[in-house]
């Protein structure tokens, strides 16, 4: 591969001479001779592959230390040598201890091939070993940021879990789904009110859940994705929340079958659209667009898997002041933001990294001629997979939902808030409750009076939903119903054995808790 090389050099016969010299002894080269500082400034501003500076020492209207000095400041990465007639022994050791990677006598320009090489070798070297410890950094962060979403999320989920609990309560009650009571016209308000806080906190569990999906490695099965209706709803959402902002889709005439996760194609669009209204202070335009494009081989970098063929073009654009060209490189890091202290995290563009990543797709970055920056999502298109089976919705309004017979029902859950919304729901529905906050508490009350199941959370604060579990089957058994946030537990032999007879994964509804109950009920009673 040819060297691109910086040359400062007055004298045109030494420079075509140097050149030569470099190609004729295997170092393929292309030079680029500047005399003065503003033609040195506009050549580092302007090559932005440059693989070495060479430089005399003195020159009419410049010198080479002040070169070198320039260069450190604004290319640091760059070798820097020495290529002089007049350079003395004091000058040379003092030059290395400013930082010139070497230096030659035109007098013996026979170990110039040699110096060049070993200079660039040595600095793409140090390259190499700067960006594989820039991506351990990214790693450990990521790692850290992992740990922290896991924890807050499940705090989050638990603090919203009574929320949606609490809300179909009162859908039910205005409904009329609870015991024998009749729906009454006056609840209306309060039955609107009560679908806009579940319709909230269904809202806020999925958002948890998108967070904790950008952490968490987990096998997802792929949607088709309905690219037009993402689009035309983001645009929707973005230019009713931000009038100032002028919002503007672009759809191609035929775009690609695609397939994903459509919610985190949401907000990787999301996030590069708040970014790009920061970019604007809140007024502009923007545009998100999608379209059918064909990737050839040049599209791909050395570092990219090549897969040419038809991709599916996702892109947002605004007419903001664009980025500077010295931190398009460092847009995709974690934590790197260019907002004031306090105003930006730097993890939207993570996301947006990881999301697209998790899609096997590709991302790009650019400036606008004219203003405005342009960031490019790809994601392969025409290949069809597995689309998930729907799942099941909340119980329709005319559902009879399953009731007790004042059966004793016992709860161990940490949080107060949980406890008490499962206790109003249960205890409207006809059942009995014995609550405890622990386990420990639950198997004291359990030697003085028996239940007829027991709900249990698989994480209390003393014991493990497993040892609670075991220590429950010891003492008395009892059928138990497990409830957990963690998606991989399901009910297999092992948890069977200890006389969980369901898992519920949190948060569930009304309608899964009380239909879970009346089968593992039956099957305790040998129904």
């Amino acid at each position: 591969m040819s060297l691109k090389i910086l040359h400062l050099e007055d004298n045109e016969r030494d420079a075509i001479l140097i050149e030569d010299l470099l190609n004729q002894h295997h170092v393929p080269c292309t030079c680029l001779r500047v005399e003065t500082e503003a033609e040195f400034r506009a050549a580092l501003a302007r090559e932005k592959q440059l693989d070495l500076v060479l430089a005399d020492l003195s020159l009419p209207t410049f010198d080479g230390k002040s070169a070198m000095q320039i260069l450190s400041r604004d290319r640091p990465h760059v070798p820097f040598i020495f290529v002089s007639g007049t350079l003395g022994e004091e000058s040379a050791i003092e030059s290395i201890k400013l930082g010139a990677t070497d230096y030659v006598l035109k007098s013996r320009l026979s170990r110039l091939p040699l110096a060049v090489e070993r200079a660039v070798a040595e600095a793409r070297e140090r390259n190499n070993r700067r960006q594989l410890e820039q991506q351990l950094l990214c790693v450990q962060r990521l790692e850290g940021f992992g740990m922290i979403a896991a924890g807050i999320t499940h705090d989050l989920k638990n603090l919203l879990h009574p929320v949606k609990f609490a809300s179909c309560l009162i859908q039910e009650e205005c409904e009329g789904r609870v015991g024998t009571a009749a729906a009454q016209p006056q609840n209306k308000k309060l039955l609107e009110l009560a679908t806009l806080i579940r319709s909230s906190a269904d809202r806020g569990i999925e958002m948890v859940d998108q967070v904790m999906g950008l952490f968490r490695v987990a096998e997802k099965r792929p949607q088709r994705l309905d690219v037009a209706g993402i689009v035309t709803q983001l645009a929707d959402l973005i230019g009713s929340a931000y009038p100032a902002l002028e919002v503007i889709t672009e759809l191609g005439p035929r775009l690609p079958a695609a397939y994903g996760q459509p919610h985190e194609i949401h907000q990787a669009l999301l996030n590069l659209a708040m970014n790009a209204r920061d970019a604007m202070k809140g007024k502009g335009r923007l545009w998100i667009g999608a379209a059918s494009v064909q990737l050839d081989e040049a599209f791909f970098t050395p570092d990219e898997p090549g897969n040419p063929g038809e991709y599916l073009h996702l892109w947002v654009r605004d007419s903001g002041p664009g980025i500077p060209e010295a931190l398009l490189q460092r847009i995709f890091e974690p934590l790197f933001t260019t907002k004031k202290d306090g105003a930006g995290t730097g993890l939207g563009l993570v996301s947006v990294t990881i999301i697209v990543r998790n899609h096997r797709g590709y991302s790009r970055v650019s400036n606008i001629p004219g203003g405005g920056a342009q960031f490019d999502l790809y994601f392969r298109g025409g290949q069809k997979e597995a689309e998930p089976e729907p799942e099941a919705g909340p119980a329709a309004p005319s559902e009879k939902l399953p009731t007790g017979s004042g059966e004793k029902i016992g709860i161990i859950a940490d949080e107060a808030s949980l406890r008490a919304a499962l206790q109003d729901i249960l205890t409207s529905y006809g059942y009995e409750i014995r609550m405890a906050e622990n386990s420990a508490r639950a198997l004291q009350a359990l030697e003085a009076e028996a239940v007829d199941l027991m709900i249990l959370d698989w994480e209390p604060s003393l014991l493990g939903g497993p040892e609670t579990a075991r220590l429950l089957r010891l003492r008395r058994p009892v059928p138990i119903i497990l409830t957990t946030t963690n998606p991989a537990l399901q009910l297999d032999d092992g948890l069977k054995k200890l006389g969980i007879g369901a898992v519920l994964h949190r948060p569930f509804d009304t309608g899964q808790l009380l239909r879970a109950m009346e089968e593992v009920l039956a099957v305790a009673a040998g129904r």
